[in-house]
């Protein structure tokens, strides 16, 4: 079976560990290249209409756009050629690529897109609509999607990405092929950082930790000091809400930690990041309270003074509390009072 790997020059590159994923795709784009030539394709192996569903972190969307570099390169998805880095850079002629204007997509941008749709490749060969984050669309959204999805235009493919087939209506995904990805290994991530980017061994291991199988995020917390220390100031919060003042701050800090660093991205979009490392470090105290024999996201060294000096009832109540403020955010609730009820909660021990 083919796999990809930090070795491989084609597009599925940046798939560490998702081998099955792989083979599916490369399967798919022949069968897509056949069709275009008037050969047989292999029964099954292509369809007009995808959902790639996993965890944060598991690649959906660079799995998304790597199979539109193959449906798209004359090639397959040879990795190097004009076309495959036009698809990369989000510039190819033939490539939709959909984000939500602001936190979900109306139907106005929706009805929008499906009337792109129905338009001719300039290229010859397929339209690629990618749909980032498909499961933030309105209830009316949906239904324009749906419409298209049933009646698509013959040289048109949708790929849509979301956490989980459940997450989209059952009328849209059931009229999807559904690819599903699962977090790499941090050993996997790792390599890819090692092979493509030349970072040292240990350096690479601890991003991949850190990231839990992204791959971007791996990279820029290992080549970016600044995306490091917005990390380590994230997580100096749990031992520093020792009491209401200390932890008004840190809610203060927590925020303009999250500002700083989206400058190009949806604040409550980086906020949540930034929650969710703070829950991972939480979690990494649960596992040494408990003796549970997983991989730490974090250092050992720095968690066992908090893993000694609390119980796992506190730690699940600080755990807790962090949802409960990602759920607030959700919710459109001021990020600065969501945080500092959530800090309030954290020191309270």
């Amino acid at each position: 079976m083919t796999t990809a790997s930090a070795a491989d020059p084609g597009v599925f590159r940046d798939l560490p560990g998702q081998h099955a994923v792989v083979a599916q795709l490369r399967r798919a784009a022949a069968g897509a290249a056949a069709l275009l030539s008037g050969a047989r394709p292999e029964p099954g192996a292509m369809t007009h209409a995808w959902l790639f569903t996993g965890p944060p972190g598991s690649g959906r969307s660079v799995a998304a756009r790597a199979f539109a570099a193959a449906l798209l390169c004359p090639s397959g998805g040879c990795g190097e050629c004009s076309s495959c880095h036009q698809v990369f850079a989000g510039t190819h002629a033939d490539l939709l690529l959909v984000r939500p204007e602001g936190l979900s997509y109306g139907v106005k941008q929706t009805r929008h897109l499906v009337l792109r749709a129905a338009g001719k490749p300039t290229g010859g060969r397929w339209q690629i609509v990618l749909f980032e984050d498909a499961d933030r669309c309105t209830e009316q959204a949906a239904n324009a999607l749906l419409k298209a999805i049933e009646e698509p235009a013959a040289r048109t493919v949708w790929l849509l990405c979301a956490p989980s087939a459940e997450d989209l209506v059952p009328t849209i995904r059931s009229r999807c092929r559904v690819v599903t990805l699962v977090v790499p290994s941090s050993e996997a991530v790792a390599q890819v950082l090692i092979d493509r980017d030349g970072i040292e061994p240990a350096r690479a291991l601890a991003a991949a930790r850190a990231a839990q199988g992204h791959v971007g995020r791996a990279r820029r917390l290992a080549l970016d000091a600044s995306a490091a220390k917005r990390r380590a100031d994230v997580l100096r919060v749990p031992s520093a809400v020792t009491s209401l003042a200390p932890a008004l701050s840190a809610a203060a800090t927590l925020v303009r930690t999250a500002e700083e660093e989206a400058k190009a991205r949806v604040k409550r979009d980086t906020l949540d990041q930034a929650l969710l490392e703070l829950a991972l470090f939480y979690r990494d105290i649960l596992m040494l309270q408990v003796g549970a024999d997983v991989e730490l996201a974090n250092p050992e060294s720095g968690l066992r003074k908090l893993a000694s000096s609390s119980t796992p009832e506190s730690t699940l109540r600080h755990i807790q509390a962090i949802m409960h403020c990602r759920e607030l955010l959700t919710l459109n609730v001021a990020p600065l009072l969501a945080v500092e009820e959530m800090a309030l909660s954290l020191s309270e021990g």
